[in-house]
């Protein structure tokens, strides 16, 4: 337990490379083989351990996970975020779920991974589900030292049930352009916030049609001035599924229309 104390101690929303430097520093000399890796479109660190192996030509089991949380709602904690704090039996911190217990655990049984035969590697990244500039290097510095994984365990929280499948992530944008104009005149002009409202509803609405698919409208923009007729709008949303095929939601959606009076 005083590993994940330590490291729900730190901070890893505004200094996300935090753990990375105490993990460096804590496995230095204990391990076989360390890489940091630093992303070239920020300054967020990775981080590639060889727990009982080089890192190098190998097909190691890999133990993957991130290091960074969301920012703490304040309000709503009752406890220190930054402090393990047990209450009847559950522990309370910022991540200490998603997913610093992962590598606490990995902690407390580091000398007995070291003993396993097959290659082990730990991969830790720092920034989940955004950009994922980390995650891409660090499976480039993979391809680049011939390591190739025989499996991979990623210690994200799943209710103590093995699961062999996680949803993927598209992103799609739509971009509306209509017609400005007063809006004491509005028959004058094509309102494109209109036309993206039906679309998102269309979209909320059509994604119950697909198994093991969600969808959400995560972004709007559009319009300059409440008397003003807006002719330009876009919406940002993601499609997240277990199916592999980028385009299932296009295709799912091509003999459908959506009718807009223009």
């Amino acid at each position: 337990m005083k590993n994940l104390e330590i490291l729900v101690g730190i901070n890893s929303y505004t200094q996300k490379d935090s753990i990375i430097d105490y993990l460096v520093k804590r496995l230095k000399n204990k391990v076989e083989d360390i890489i940091i890796e630093t992303n070239k479109e920020n300054t967020n660190k990775s981080l590639i351990v060889g727990i009982n192996t080089k890192l190098k030509d190998i097909e190691p089991i890999v133990l993957s996970g991130h290091i960074d949380t969301v920012p703490p709602d304040l309000e709503k904690y009752s406890t220190n975020p930054l402090t393990l704090t047990q209450q009847q039996n559950k522990f309370y911190g910022l991540g200490s779920i998603d997913m610093k217990s992962f590598i606490a655990i990995i902690l407390d049984n580091l000398e007995t991974i070291k003993n396993f035969s097959t290659p082990i590697i730990m991969t830790l990244t720092t920034d989940e589900e955004t950009e994922l500039y980390c995650v891409k290097n660090t499976i480039q510095k993979l391809k680049q030292l011939n390591i190739k994984p025989y499996f991979t365990i990623v210690g994200e929280p799943t209710n103590s049930m093995f699961n062999t499948t996680a949803k993927g992530c598209f992103e799609y944008k739509v971009e509306i352009f209509g017609k400005s104009c007063h809006s004491s005149k509005i028959e004058n002009g094509i309102n494109a916030i209109n036309i993206v409202a039906k679309i998102i509803t269309f979209i909320e609405n059509y994604q119950k049609e697909f198994k093991d698919l969600t969808s959400n409208c995560g972004l709007i923009t559009g319009g300059t001035i409440i008397n003003r007729v807006p002719d330009y709008a876009s919406i940002k949303f993601d499609v997240r599924t277990l199916n592999d095929d980028p385009q299932i939601f296009i295709n799912g959606v091509k003999n459908k229309s959506i009718w807009v009076a223009t």
